[in-house]
């Protein structure tokens, strides 16, 4: 029973510290219980919080291997716990099938609860969240199965028939009906979305993520202005993020075809410059890694350029120079 009081008051204090943004004093508090306890003698329930903090201090493989034991030590346990089959499901290492797997784990623990609880709105809300990460899955890594579109509508009707205020849910329904080219049912579906966060869950929005993909979604609906809203909201909350910046001058890039007068146009594809070249420096300062990101923004800013050619004092380096920094040359 000590030891449990120590894990739990270790594990406290970590999460006290990551909330501070103390990120290394709470990796010591996390790898000191890795250091003094077998991962077996650490009680289940702990385990779960255990990953999850070391999943938030971004050790991704160790948290992984935290979560499979987890799962190992609770499969004969009445009070099997939904989270870790989620979050494997996220940091599934090969995604698709095993991704799948872990999300139906998890939807099947959070449903047989959901039936003895009765009607209990968080775990609706949770279980509609995983039934829409599922239809992703078969949205996107598993589109080449047979049944992939019928999975995808089976999965995102569900979760909206046990959260109708589900955001995510009519998000993942206008990435649905994009890929079936209904376009006009994608604009109604992600209008809906965008309802229930202002409306419904003023208080409570989605996550960052959910917000930048229901930001990437509008600009493939062509709804540049809520697109843009969306963005400006995001980057008060944090402006160190590359796929907001992305995003950010992708849809000022795209927009362009709607401006009414050249003036207008230039000033369009000046803001886009901007952000893509904002875009450049977070990536640099992250050392991110997105081959795709890169070379579009590559692509972009070359278009931009031809058209309205900056003035030389103004320019910033570029992906050139990254390459040049990678080889040993500093950037200034």
């Amino acid at each position: 029973m000590a030891a449990d009081s120590l894990v739990d008051d270790i594990l406290s204090r970590a999460r006290i510290l990551l909330v501070q943004g103390q990120v290394e004093e709470a990796a010591a508090c996390v790898s000191h219980i890795a250091s003094t306890q077998d991962l077996s003698g650490v009680p289940c329930d702990r385990l779960q919080l255990l990953g999850e903090i070391t999943l938030e201090l971004g050790q991704v493989d160790q948290a992984r291997s935290i979560f499979l034991e987890a799962v190992k030590r609770s499969q004969d346990s009445e009070q099997d716990s939904y989270s870790k089959y989620l979050w494997l499901a996220q940091i599934s290492e090969d995604g698709g099938k095993e991704a799948a797997g872990w999300f139906e784990r998890g939807i099947a623990v959070l449903t047989k609860r959901l039936e003895a609880q009765g009607d209990d709105s968080d775990l609706k809300f949770k279980l509609a969240s995983a039934l829409c990460g599922l239809a992703e899955l078969y949205l996107t890594e598993l589109c080449m199965q047979d049944d992939a579109e019928q999975k995808c509508q089976e999965y995102v009707t569900r979760a909206i028939e046990l959260d109708p205020y589900s955001s995510d849910a009519y998000q993942t329904l206008a990435s649905i009906r994009i890929s079936q080219q209904r376009m006009e049912e994608a604009k109604q579906a992600i209008q809906k979305s965008l309802s229930m966060i202002s409306e419904i869950r003023a208080d409570n929005p989605p996550t960052y993520s959910s917000r930048i993909s229901l930001s990437r979604v509008l600009i493939e609906v062509g709804e540049y202005t809520s697109a843009l809203e969306m963005l400006s909201n995001l980057q008060k909350e944090d402006d160190e993020i590359v796929d907001l910046w992305y995003l950010y001058g992708w849809c000022f890039f795209i927009s362009v075809k709607e401006c009414v007068d050249e003036e207008e146009r230039k000033a369009t594809l000046q803001d886009a410059r901007e952000c893509l070249e904002i875009c450049e420096s977070v990536y640099k300062r992250l050392e991110w890694d997105d081959e795709g990101i890169r070379e579009h923004v590559v692509e972009l800013l070359a278009i931009i350029n031809g058209e309205i050619p900056e003035k030389e004092d103004e320019s910033e380096c570029g992906w050139e120079d990254l390459e040049s920094d990678e080889d040993g040359m500093n950037i200034n």
